[in-house]
């Protein structure tokens, strides 16, 4: 039986490894064209936030992440192309072998193979590389925070946690938990990271440009409401659902300070001492509350998807959480073509797999917690 297992798990592996090889002879990605063309135009002091014959859409990543992009511009724009899918791929799996060595999980198992194959099937990661997207460079880097941070290479995790920063803006509730964990070298050193490479975008970008992005494209992002399918964020979900707009601006707001509020007194009752799985619950937050999340940025749920496996491995839980756990997967793993036909609440299959994540994580933190005091009970304080 265990052969027959080990042979199923080793095909599935291969043949989702090659359909996701399917990617690297695409003849477009769209979304790749903003981050190659917007150095070169910023660098000659034409402004990409207004657009650009070259350029798929108007951009919206920050000025100082054009100078992480300008690598990919001083080269042939089909090889770029073609080496940025390449990379992503490289770094999926990396991601993966980092991510198990985070969570002291073994590469070797049929655990590594099955958890893979599902990667490879998720659609967000699939939607990621057709667009031409760096989602899975973010990813990465946030692997490499948590990695590092377990070897306790504080400046080494500080720095990737910054690269994420830069690249995407995100996971930016990470500062401030770290704040509340008095990690403060790690929070101290990626600001500084940040803080330098902002500055230098000034100096290597038109002052014109960044500003325009602090005073119009930012306070945009903050406050947009894209009914498209592909937004699964809350503000997505209300967009489609209610046309009036004063009830989706109260509504947004009870749903973001609820889910903050909640898990903030989830978070300060924990006694998981796994920073792993708390950096990924805050992922999961970021993801929900956000004005606009794309379909393709929930590729970052890989993190918290994987962390909770373990903890349910780990702390031997019953099968109803893995049950859970798959339906959150399947609904955030899938994609429909023709969303319009389906009824509106469908069309937001990814947010209610996310916020179903989000409550099972929560579930876990509290139950562990409560665990926990049972076996440690708090001394009695009485006879001193």
């Amino acid at each position: 039986m265990k052969i027959l297992l080990k042979v199923f798990l080793y095909i599935f592996f291969i043949c989702t490894f090659i359909l996701l090889l399917k990617s690297m002879f695409l003849t477009s990605y769209p979304d790749f064209r903003n981050y190659y063309f917007n150095p070169q135009m910023a660098f000659k002091g034409l402004n990409p936030y207004i657009g650009g014959k070259n350029l798929y859409t108007a951009t919206t990543y920050p000025p100082f992440s054009f100078i992480l992009f300008s690598p990919f511009s001083l080269m042939n724009f089909e090889f770029a192309g073609k080496l940025i899918t390449i990379l992503s791929i490289s770094l999926l799996i990396a991601s993966l072998v980092f991510i198990f060595k985070t969570g002291e999980m073994k590469i070797k198992s049929y655990v590594f193979l099955l958890v893979s194959g599902l990667v490879f099937l998720y659609f967000p990661v699939k939607f990621t590389l057709g667009m031409g997207q760096i989602n899975i460079f973010v990813l990465f880097f946030l692997t490499l925070f948590l990695y590092f941070l377990k070897l306790k290479k504080i400046l080494l995790s500080g720095f990737f946690l910054a690269l994420s920063f830069l690249t995407k803006l995100f996971p930016i509730l990470v500062f401030p938990y770290l704040l509340y964990k008095r990690k403060y070298k790690l929070l101290a050193f990626s600001i500084f990271v940040i803080l330098i490479v902002s500055g230098l975008s000034f100096i290597l970008i038109p002052k014109e440009i960044n500003f325009f992005f602090y005073q119009k494209i930012l306070p945009s992002l903050l406050s947009s409401w894209h009914s498209d399918y592909y937004n699964q964020s809350i503000s997505g979900f209300l967009s489609r659902s209610i046309s009036n707009s004063q009830a989706r601006s109260i509504l947004r707001d009870i749903f973001v300070l609820f889910v903050i509020v909640s898990s903030v007194l989830i978070l300060a009752k924990s006694k998981l001492k796994n920073m792993n799985f708390e950096a990924g619950y805050l992922v999961i937050i970021t993801l929900l509350i956000d004005g606009f999340s794309w379909q393709h940025h929930f590729t970052w749920l890989i993190l918290p998807f994987i962390f909770t496996l373990f903890l349910l491995i780990k702390t031997k839980q019953s099968k109803f959480p893995y049950a859970l756990l798959f339906i959150s997967y399947f609904l955030t793993a899938i994609n429909f073509r023709s969303p319009s036909s389906l009824h509106v609440l469908l069309q937001s299959h990814v947010f209610f797999g996310a916020l179903l994540l989000w409550i099972l994580d929560s579930i876990l933190i509290l139950r562990t917690s409560v665990e926990a005091a049972k076996r440690f009970p708090k001394r009695s304080n009485r006879g001193l």
